[in-house]
């Protein structure tokens, strides 16, 4: 739709103009909120953010909506002073959000005095700030004026400032490649509630006891990011109970895992949480240290509400990122995260092992995006999965031996329900991008069969992007409930 639409009469019939003039505003709302989104964390154009603005020119009710939500001109743009007078024209008396969106193209416009007194004038209503270097030199003794009251500051690239600009109103810190020389006196922001530290790739890092005693202070405090922190000297020996703050989201990100073993156990989380670790090392060692982590985080898993019930593995190939996570629920974020580089299927495997220290006994569905052949099955703690009734499997080799896994016995030792074979729960099984022809028909065929003959049907066969032909769902037919392709994959049929 578009300005010249606005006269037309099938306008009035679109679903948009049945929308509450209310529930239009706030989509308005979330898609400022997206371009905005979109700046901070993948650093694209500021200038992006006045696109929204567009929804002003598709007809004249949306126009007015616009103008009535005084929160949609909330937002300054510094490399735009037209833009952002208008803003202010249409904003009423609401909080600001000042953004630094000077970048080299308009470097200059620092020194116009226009723009000086323009920001200036609107700091004392000003929220929330997005600093980038190039506004460092202006704005460093502007920010100490007493009468500032942000909740949110975000800084790019500021290679030097006095920890005095922060006022006690301050809730959410970001401060990314910046470069300091100490961390001190961030335990002063007692009032904290999300913080993000980022140091530059020079910059000093912060000690893990340091980290602590931050936190220590923060006791509001909800969600941390951190990036690269490094191992206490001495070791934290003092220490004897955890941190304070009960957090809901933890993002560590760093290239050894040491300093995290360190971290881990003086945390305390909320009943419900989310952790995503990223270890970028592709050094062998580091499988030495992951039954460790697993453990620390199975702690306060353990310790928590929640349930896990689906688990993704992720294995990218030699020398490339693999990953596991674990959600709750189909809808939930997933609360335990864990990336890493490993540089052989030696060391997935030995990844695989360390999970066994985490609660994995109400697990129902299991995606392993990884060749079955690499996995052990008989041999790793997925044997044990009584509940899982759900697996999808994405590897264009479906082995022999995992078929064979799925109708093993097991050792004399577990429990019952799992005498006759592996994963007896299970009612759904989905392959993906197989070649099904060879040797896999008879062998897939003969290993539903068995388990058909145990008690253990399976309800559901799913093949995804597969070759298989109509004559062998039909044979499959006879020992699986429900059949089912998607999509078709060239090939041999």
């Amino acid at each position: 739709m578009t300005s010249s639409d606005v006269t037309d009469p099938g306008n009035a019939l679109s679903p948009t103009h049945r929308l509450p003039s209310e529930v239009m505003a706030q989509i308005f709302m979330w898609l400022q909120i997206f371009y905005r989104g979109n700046l901070e964390w993948s650093g694209g154009d500021a200038r992006s953010l006045s696109s929204w603005i567009r929804v002003t020119h598709v007809s004249q009710r949306w126009r007015d909506i616009a103008l009535s939500s005084k929160a949609l001109y909330s937002t300054i743009l510094t490399h735009n002073l037209q833009y952002s007078k208008e803003m202010l024209e249409h904003s009423g008396s609401v909080a600001l959000s000042l953004i630094d969106s000077v970048d080299f193209r308009t470097e200059g416009m620092w020194n116009r005095k226009e723009l000086q007194e323009l920001v200036i004038a609107v700091l004392p209503r000003v929220r929330r700030l997005w600093l980038d270097r190039q506004s460092l030199e202006f704005l460093r003794r502007h920010l100490e004026m007493s009468n500032l009251a942000f909740e949110e500051l975000y800084l790019r690239q500021w290679d030097s400032f006095r920890p005095t600009i922060f006022p006690t109103s301050l809730r959410y810190l970001r401060l990314h490649w910046c470069l300091f020389h100490s961390y001190e006196w961030l335990s002063k922001l007692s009032n904290m509630v999300e913080l993000t530290i980022v140091p530059a790739y020079n910059g000093t890092l912060v000690a893990v006891d340091v980290l602590l005693d931050i936190l220590d202070k923060m006791p509001r405090l909800i969600s941390l990011e951190i990036s690269t922190i490094f191992r206490s000297e001495p070791a934290q020996a003092n220490r004897v109970s955890p941190i304070s703050p009960k957090l809901r989201y933890l993002k560590v990100v760093h290239d050894c895992p040491e300093p995290l073993i360190e971290f881990f156990p003086w945390l305390t989380f909320a009943p419900r949480f989310t952790i995503d670790a990223l270890i970028q090392s592709s050094l062998n060692p580091i499988v030495d240290w992951l039954p460790t982590i697993c453990a620390q985080v199975g702690h306060h898993l353990k310790a928590s509400t929640m349930v896990l019930r689906r688990a993704n593995l992720t294995w990218g190939g030699d020398y490339s990122g693999s990953e596991m996570h674990f959600h709750e629920g189909a809808e939930e974020e997933p609360y335990f995260r864990l990336r890493l580089f490993l540089s052989s299927r030696d060391m997935f495997r030995a990844w695989l092992w360390s999970i066994e220290a985490l609660p994995l006994g109400e697990i129902e569905s299991l995606t392993m995006d990884a060749p079955t052949h690499v996995v052990d099955w008989i041999n790793t703690p997925w044997r044990t999965l009584h509940t899982l009734h759900r697996l999808l499997l994405r590897s264009e080799q479906t082995s022999s031996t995992f078929l064979d896994f799925l109708v093993a016995q097991h050792a004399k030792n577990d429990p019952p329900s799992a005498q006759f074979a592996p994963f007896p729960s299970l009612q759904e099984l989905e392959l993906c991008s197989i070649e099904y022809d060879g040797d896999l028909k008879s062998k897939l065929l003969g290993t539903l069969a068995k388990r058909m003959n145990r008690g253990l049907k399976l309800r559901k066969l799913v093949f995804r992007n597969s070759n298989i032909s109509e004559d062998s769902i039909k044979q499959l037919s006879e020992v699986v409930d429900i059949v089912e392709r998607h999509g078709e994959k060239k090939g041999r049929r």
